[in-house]
């Protein structure tokens, strides 16, 4: 027997209500309400870093909301760990009023007892309640939660359109993280999978290192709904990684530690060059 296929219903044009897309933190990063954005860049640029101080500054900018940080590839103790360094030498605040600041975030990591569900239709009604609580979620890396051929459009396209229905019923805004792929032959790289993950997202911010691959910087690659309003610049920088980030001349990465302000011993929490993956070792 066929399963009773059911249509939206259409309303008179007439009778709908003019309205303006709003934004959250609109003077460090804007992030649409009520919508898909999505973050992609490269490994080791510290996308989970701005994730989590995106998550911070939700609760910043007014501690009635929730946030939830859904990190797949870390602990929740390791994020625990990285949160409390961008609170204290990112953000300036003290180690007790960090804490209060992570008091409304929730988090799930890579040490959770259930396994990442993949977010197709089956799952769109148990998400859309389990979501309905947060002003903000963030799901890194998006391909822990893609169950399709990563390259197939119109997989690609139910899958932001789900989201983009959930984000919409439940007044929220929903970030996805996303990797690049390999760099190609001017040395660039471009966010992996089917064009439709970026055609289907209302606003795609990418990460790169600037010039001298020191400092972090982010393009606002996608705005469908005039983000870029609240920028001085497309292509701007913000302080994400509580450490120094230079680009060795082989390849990889060497940490350099801010210590102008804090004393106290800081080990960066990802991997080190001699700890890189061969894939790793490859895009660098």
């Amino acid at each position: 027997m066929n399963e009773e296929i059911k249509f939206p219903k259409p309303k008179a044009f007439s009778t709908v209500k003019s309205q303006k897309v709003e934004f959250y933190l609109k003077s460090f990063l804007p992030i649409p309400k009520t919508k898909v954005t999505m973050l992609s860049g490269a490994g080791g640029l510290g996308k989970s870093f701005l994730s989590i101080q995106l998550a911070v500054r939700m609760i910043q900018e007014d501690s009635s909301r929730k946030v939830l940080l859904w990190l797949s590839e870390d602990t929740v103790g390791e994020s625990r760990e990285r949160a409390e360094n961008i609170l204290t030498r990112v953000m300036g605040f003290s180690k007790e009023d960090a804490s209060s600041m992570l008091r409304n975030i929730d988090i799930i990591g890579s040490d959770a007892e259930e396994l990442t569900p993949y977010i197709n239709d089956n799952s769109f009604q148990p998400l859309k309640e389990f979501f309905s609580p947060y002003a903000l979620i963030i799901l890194d890396p998006l391909i822990a939660f893609y169950g399709g051929d990563e390259n197939s459009n119109p997989q690609a396209r139910r899958f932001v359109s789900i989201l983009t229905s959930i984000s919409t019923v439940n007044l929220q805004s929903i970030l996805l993280v996303h990797h690049h792929g390999k760099k190609d032959a001017e040395g660039k790289s471009s966010m992996r999978g089917a064009s439709a993950f970026r055609d289907a997202i209302r606003v795609h911010y990418e990460m790169s290192f600037n010039e001298n691959g020191k400092d972090p910087m982010i393009f606002l690659e996608k705005d469908n709904v005039y983000a870029g309003q609240y920028l001085k610049d497309k292509n701007f920088s913000l302080q994400i990684l509580p450490y120094d980030v230079v680009i060795e001349e082989n390849f990889g990465k060497s940490y350099k530690e801010d210590i102008s302000e804090v004393k106290d011993t800081f080990t960066p929490s990802i991997a080190k060059p001699d700890e890189w993956s061969e894939d790793e070792k490859e895009d660098w």
